[in-house]
């Protein structure tokens, strides 16, 4: 009878022995920052037998794992009889403002064997006090490529600060060889600060590469050091002043180019040049060409200035050139009229006559004026014939030669008029006969005319051609 029960109170008899393992979670640190690790000793008192125990919790605002981190991934193997411990790490997931409190995570232990759960809590208190480092904070230097002599520039400092620690007493310095600047800020937990430095440079600093180092310290210690290269950026323009000063007919206009810029500059000038009959009593020093825009005349030149150099362009009219030049025409004119000769004479060839292909006969008038405003005695014309013609001179001549006489090309008629009062003019004309007809053409000789002792006045040749 007894044999028959005995499986029974067997297993009453280990019923109790598999449930008798035990969790026990003894706290090592329970108050931390939002970014350590909670530590707790958890131990597995086994008297079963071996069995094999896995780690689990529920609370996904947490991270929990263990040390070694193999006890928590594989389990625990845990052998009749047996204590077991590790260490249990809880850790928050987020560091929200929320998270500054105590909580309870429930940690549980499953036997392989039974499939039975033993559970316990662990209580973590999470401060704020007890962060451990000062900051956490991404720092950005914002450099321009160019910073420009002449005008502020901007130069940024970004301050981003990732955790919930409020951070006081934070010194910015931004220094190079041409400019530095610091302040000090304050950060409040997860927040972002921009620092705006305005840089102004001195306006004769030459173009150059330099570098700009950002340092951002906290207390005695050094966070960030960031260094970035920048250039020194060339500029300038041209500043013109003008000028006019008056002068006795005429004037003398300076304009005065400056190069305003921290390096040497080179540009085209242009100076308004007026109109062309101005530019003909103007020059320029130094010399310039003339260009037209929008057809307006320039002088325009290539002028190249250090810094903070000048140089003046002078544009000097004049009309003095001028009034000379009227001077000596009027001059001109009256000594022409004065010494201009009184006696004008004009000699043409009329009624050509033409037989067999040639020249036979024609006629020839001359004129002759007294120009000027008083008479003239005792003029004398000598009218020469070539000894290819005959002159004929009709009865009704009213001025007839008083002599004639033979020279070596030919023949000379003399006409003498006792005297010629002031605008009188007198015609001769007389006619030709050629001994034979003349192919091609005949040549007569200028008129001379002879007055008052030795002076002369002479006509134009005379040339005739057959058709």
């Amino acid at each position: 009878m007894l044999k028959k029960f005995l499986p029974i109170l067997l297993v009453l008899f280990l019923v109790p022995a598999v449930f008798a393992s035990t969790l026990t979670l003894t706290p090592v640190v329970d108050q931390i920052s939002p970014y350590d690790f909670a530590r707790f000793t958890l131990t597995i008192n086994n008297t079963a037998p071996a069995d094999k125990f896995t780690i689990s919790y529920s609370d996904l605002d947490w991270i929990v794992e263990t040390e070694p981190l193999t006890d928590y991934t594989t389990g625990i193997f845990v052998g009749a009889g047996q204590v077991y411990s590790t260490t249990l790490l809880a850790k928050p997931v987020k560091d929200i403002d929320s998270v500054f409190r105590k909580h309870n995570i429930e940690i549980k232990v499953k036997s392989q064997n039974t499939g039975e759960e033993l559970s316990s809590i662990i209580s973590v208190d999470v401060r704020r006090d007890l962060i451990r480092y000062p900051f956490a904070t991404n720092i950005d230097l914002i450099l321009p490529e160019n910073i420009f002599p002449i005008k502020a520039n901007s130069i940024k400092v970004r301050l981003e600060n990732t955790n919930m620690l409020n951070i006081t007493g934070l010194e910015i310095t931004l220094n190079s060889s041409l400019f530095e600047k610091k302040t000090t800020v304050d950060l409040g937990p997860k927040s972002e600060k921009i620092i705006d430095f305005s840089v102004t440079l001195d306006k004769l600093v030459p173009p150059q590469k330099d570098n700009a180092t950002l340092t951002v310290t906290h207390g005695n210690e050094t966070v960030r050091v960031i260094t970035k290269e920048y250039s020194v950026a060339s500029y300038g323009k041209f500043l013109s002043q003008t000028s006019t000063l008056d002068k006795f007919l005429g004037e003398e206009k300076t304009v005065v180019f400056a190069n305003n810029g921290n390096s040497k500059q080179t540009e085209t000038i242009f100076i308004e040049a007026g109109s062309g009959f101005k530019r003909l009593f103007s020059s320029t020093e130094p010399g310039a060409k003339v260009a037209y825009i929008n057809n307006v005349a320039y002088y325009t030149a290539d002028l190249t200035l250090d810094s903070e150099a000048s140089a003046a362009f002078v544009v000097k009219t004049s009309y003095l050139p001028l009034v000379f030049i009227i001077i000596i025409l009027i001059v001109a004119c009256i000594l022409y009229f004065v010494y201009r000769n009184p006696i004008i004479v004009a000699k043409e060839a009329r009624e050509v006559g033409i037989e067999e292909g040639g020249i036979a006969k024609l006629s020839v008038l001359i004129k002759m004026k007294n120009r000027s405003a008083k008479s003239i005695k005792n003029v004398r014309i000598i009218e020469r014939i070539p000894n290819i013609a005959k002159v004929q001179i009709k009865e009704s001549e009213t001025l007839r030669p008083t002599k004639t006489y033979n020279y070596q090309d030919g023949m000379a008629m003399e006409y003498h008029i006792g005297k010629m009062e002031a605008d009188e003019v007198r015609f001769i004309s007389y006619h030709l006969k050629t001994k034979l007809a003349v192919i091609g053409g005949i040549r007569l000789k200028p008129v001379i005319v002879e007055y008052e002792a030795g002076k002369r006045a002479y006509s134009n040749p005379v040339e005739v051609y057959t058709p």
